[in-house]
Formats: C-alpha cells, sequence, structure tokens
C-alpha cells in the first residue's frame, strides 16, 4: 500500500521552528532544509474471517457441491435417455427405410414383372393382329374371288338366260301397205278436219314363241326431216350450219322425235300384254303372219306452223309427207315388251319420173288415190327395234 506521511509529522514542522536570524536575514542565501524521512507503515494484515465464518462456509459448501452432483447426476441421466431415444429413433427410422427400401424394391420387381408381361402380352397381341390382318387378308380375297365367282356365275346366267330369251322370244315384222285414198275428213265438235289414210299391216313373227297384244298405232308428219325456224326456202348449208349451232326443228315437223314420243306413249302394261293378249291386241303364232287395218286421222291443225303454211313453204314447194309407224307386242314368259319403229315416205308417184314422188300439200282438199300414192319405208330415217 502507499506509504503517506505521519499527520503527525506534519504538523510538527511550523513557522516558529525557524530561527530568528534566518528569518531576518531572508535575504541571505540559505540552504535548504530537508526534513528527515519519515519510516514506511507497516502494510495491513489481510483479512481473517472468524472461525463462524468458516464453519458457515464449509456447511453450504458441501450442500453446492451435493446440488451440483444432483444436477449433474441428472444431467446424465437426461443425456443417457436422449442418447437411447436418438439411437431409438434411428434404429426406427433404419428399419423403416429398410422397410421402405424393400417395399421399393418389391414395388420396382412388380413393376419389372408388369412391365414384362405387358410387352408379353404387347408381343402375343402384335403376333395376333398379324394373324388376324393375314386371316383377314385372306378373307378379302376370299370375298373377292367369290364376289368375282358370284358375279361370273351371274354374268353366264344372265347370260345364258338372254341367250334363252333371245333364241325363243318372238321376232315381229311389220310392213304397211296403203289400202285407201287420202282425203279430208270432217268431225265436227270433236277434232274438226282430218287428214285420213287408211293402212294395212302385215305382221309376221320369226321367233319360236307367240307375240302377245300386238298392236300399231300411226301418225302423219309434215317432212321427212323437220322444217326449222329459217327464212323461206333455206339453203342445205343454213340448216346445217343451224343445226351445228344447237338448233332444232319446230316441234312436230322431226320424224325421228315424232316417232319416240310416239312410241313412249304406249301405256299398255306389259303383264297384260302378256295375260291379256287376245283383248288388247293381236296373238302372233311363232312362225305365223298376221294381218291388220288401221285408220290414221290426223288433225289439219299439226300441219299449221308459222311459216309452213299457204303463205310459207308448204304452199309454194310441198314436200312428201312422213307416216311414223309404232309397233309394241310383248311375250308369253315373262312381262318384257319390245317394239318396233318406222318411219315411212308418203308422197305423190309421179308418171314422168317413175319411183320418184313429188310432195303432198295437207291442205289441199282433193283426195289422192291409192295408186297415186307411194309409201316407202325410209333409208335416212333408221327407226329403232328391240
Amino acid at each position: 500500500m502507499p506509504l503517506e506521511p505521519d499527520a503527525e509529522n506534519k504538523s510538527a514542522h511550523t513557522s516558529d521552528d525557524i530561527p530568528a536570524d534566518a528569518s531576518s536575514n531572508s535575504g541571505a542565501s540559505l540552504p535548504p532544509v530537508v526534513p528527515p524521512p519519515n519510516p514506511p507503515q507497516t502494510p495491513r494484515a489481510p483479512y481473517q474471517p472468524s472461525d463462524d465464518a468458516k464453519r458457515w462456509w464449509q456447511d453450504r459448501k458441501y450442500v453446492l457441491e451435493l446440488c451440483g452432483f444432483g444436477v449433474l447426476f441428472l444431467y446424465t441421466i437426461f443425456a443417457g435417455l436422449q442418447w437411447w431415444h436418438i439411437r431409438w429413433a434411428n434404429t426406427m427410422t433404419r428399419e423403416a427405410l429398410n422397410g421402405s427400401n424393400s417395399s421399393l424394391q418389391q414395388t420396382l420387381d412388380r413393376m419389372v414383372w408388369q412391365i414384362q408381361e405387358t410387352h408379353e402380352i404387347a408381343k402375343q397381341t402384335l403376333a395376333q393382329e398379324q394373324q388376324t390382318s393375314k386371316i383377314a387378308d385372306e378373307t378379302k380375297n376370299l370375298a373377292i374371288a367369290t364376289r368375282n365367282e358370284s358375279s361370273a356365275a351371274k354374268s353366264s346366267a344372265e347370260t345364258a338366260a338372254s341367250e334363252l330369251t333371245m333364241s325363243n322370244r318372238p321376232w315381229v315384222s311389220v310392213e304397211v301397205e296403203i289400202v285407201g285414198s287420202l282425203h279430208h275428213v270432217m268431225f265436227p265438235g270433236v277434232g274438226g278436219d282430218q287428214l285420213q289414210l287408211p293402212l294395212k299391216f302385215h305382221y309376221k313373227n320369226t321367233g319360236r314363241t307367240p307375240a302377245t297384244a300386238v298392236t300399231s298405232t300411226a301418225r302423219i308428219v309434215q317432212t321427212r326431216f323437220g322444217y326449222f325456224p329459217l327464212a323461206d326456202h333455206a339453203t342445205l348449208s343454213e340448216v346445217h350450219a343451224f343445226m351445228a349451232k344447237g338448233g332444232k326443228p319446230i316441234e312436230g315437223t322431226n320424224p325421228d322425235a315424232e316417232l319416240r314420243a310416239l312410241c313412249s306413249s304406249d301405256r299398255t302394261p306389259a303383264k297384260v300384254r302378256r295375260l291379256d293378249g287376245f283383248n288388247w291386241g293381236r296373238l302372233v303364232g311363232g312362225e305365223d303372219t298376221y294381218d291388220d287395218f288401221l285408220t290414221i286421222n290426223t288433225p289439219i291443225t299439226q300441219f299449221d306452223h308459222p311459216g309452213l303454211t299457204s303463205k310459207g313453204r308448204v304452199a309454194t314447194d310441198p314436200m312428201p309427207l312422213s307416216v311414223i309407224v309404232c309397233t309394241t307386242y310383248g311375250l308369253t314368259f315373262n312381262d318384257d315388251t319390245h317394239q318396233i319403229g318406222a318411219v315411212y315416205i308418203l308422197g305423190r308417184r309421179n308418171p314422168a319420173s317413175p319411183g320418184g314422188m313429188d310432195g303432198i300439200d295437207p291442205f289441199d282438199m282433193t283426195p289422192i288415190a291409192p295408186k297415186d300414192l307411194g309409201l316407202v319405208r325410209s333409208v335416212a330415217n333408221a327407226g329403232f327395234s328391240n
């Protein structure tokens, strides 16, 4: 500890201790007075507790040590339990992981097995599909072959039936002959003025079976080829040019068109022709002939076309008329119907030109005797037969 001067030593020296000479001779140079040093104080002894304090501390020291030991013991037990729990948790986790790995491995093994099974099933399915495709192709080829055979058999049967029909059906031909004069007839209130011509039809059946319900119808048409809406006395080149542009003859003047219309107008049922042939027409037996008569009545108004009346071509340059004839007959063994269409040229015989014929004016009321009339099958208008 620091050594301090004693208080008693500090206060011992005062102004009274200074000698008078010295105070009176203050101005003279005197050596300083050095006080003698004080001896150091004896250091204090350290604190020494009493016996009671020592005993109190000793008693509590053991208690604290015992408490610390207890705390340490409890912490050791807790640490051991914690360590055991950690090991137990690790064991359970390891077992769970081992179980998960086992389950995962089993799942993977199952998936691999399923994939292998699926692959095998796919291979089998592919093989079945290929086999099915092969069978389908064979079935298709067989069906095609069967269809071809069926078509061939059907075609053969149809050909045989057609050949049988063709070899056994009736074949009728007809020839037309004029048996009366061409003249005008008046039917008041019915048809008015009509051009009348009596005809005879000579039928011949060259087939093996009879022809049923043989009937004929006919009418007179004004021209051989039809009149066209052109200028009066048009040349043939003008007619050809008009036809090349799609021009058609005046309705009712084209014999071919009128013949088709006349044959299509026959509405006699085919079954009626086959079953009731006697009442609907004549029955012409196989290898047989038959004659029938028909009088044509054609209204004079059918010849009254613009440019073809007395003011036009007919009056100034009459041409031969045309007689269109349609004959229809049936068969005895099916309901087929056959027709014959023909166009005949009707003109006035020209004595000056043997075989030649002059035109006829349908509006001329003068009768023309049969011997002065000519009726010839048209070559240009071929007609048809089925």
